[in-house]
C-alpha cells in the first residue's frame, strides 16, 4: 500500500510539473513574410556613340558621336526593365568625302538580367526617330534616311557607389535607313556606345 501511495504522488507531482512548463513555455509567432518591393531606378547617363553605316557607298569605320538622356527603370532579384530616351548625334562619311552629321532621338526598351551583385546584362528593342540630317560642309539638310528605324541592343551596366553607373552597348540596325525606296541598297546602322550616369533613386 505504502509503494502505490509514493507511485500515485510521484506521477501527480510529474504531471503538475509538466503542465506548469507547457504554460509558462511563450508561444513563438513565426515572422510574417516580409513583401519585396522593387527598386525604382531614375537618372541621367550621358556618353560616346562609336557609328558606321553598313552601306554600299559609305565609309565602313566607326566615327565618333555623342548621346544624352534619362532612364527609368524598376528591379526585382535577378530581373529588371529599364526604359530610356536618348539624344544622339550620328556621323557618317559617304565616299568620296561626303559628310553627314545626324541627330536621333532613341527609345529602348530593355530586358536586365543580373549576373553577380551590381552587374547587369541588359538587352531589347529601341526604336530611332531621325530628328535632323545635314551635311556638315554647308548645314543643308539632306534626304538621304527615313525617318525611323528599329534596332536590337546588347550590353551590360554596373552600379556603382554613390549612385553611379556605367555601362557599354551594341547597337545593331534591323531596319533599312535607306530613303530611296527604288533602291536595292539597304543601309543598316551599328553603334557602340559607351556611356556612365546618375541615379537619382
Amino acid at each position: 500500500m505504502k509503494h502505490f501511495l509514493f507511485h500515485a504522488i510521484f506521477i501527480f507531482l510529474l504531471s503538475s510539473i509538466t503542465t506548469q512548463a507547457k504554460l509558462s513555455t511563450p508561444i513563438t509567432k513565426l515572422p510574417a513574410p516580409t513583401k519585396y518591393i522593387p527598386k525604382l531606378d531614375f537618372g541621367v547617363k550621358f556618353g560616346g556613340n562609336f557609328d558606321n553605316i553598313n552601306g554600299t557607298g559609305w565609309n565602313n569605320t566607326y566615327q565618333t558621336g555623342y548621346h544624352s538622356g534619362v532612364f527609368l527603370g524598376f528591379r526585382e532579384h535577378v530581373f529588371g526593365v529599364q526604359g530610356e530616351a536618348l539624344l544622339s548625334s550620328g556621323q557618317y562619311t559617304y565616299i568620296p568625302n561626303t559628310d553627314v552629321n545626324n541627330l536621333y532621338l532613341h527609345l529602348p526598351a530593355l530586358l536586365e538580367i543580373r549576373v553577380v551583385p551590381g552587374i547587369w546584362l541588359q538587352s531589347g528593342p529601341q526604336y530611332s526617330f531621325l530628328l535632323a540630317s545635314k551635311f556638315a560642309g554647308n548645314n543643308n539638310a539632306t534626304n538621304y534616311f527615313k525617318q525611323g528605324g528599329l534596332s536590337g541592343v546588347a550590353g551590360l551596366q554596373i552600379l556603382l557607389p554613390l549612385h553611379l553607373i556605367i555601362g557599354a552597348r551594341y547597337i545593331f540596325g534591323l531596319s533599312d535607313w535607306n530613303e530611296a525606296s527604288n533602291s536595292s541598297n539597304t543601309w543598316k546602322i551599328h553603334s557602340v556606345q559607351l556611356f556612365a550616369g546618375f541615379k537619382f533613386l
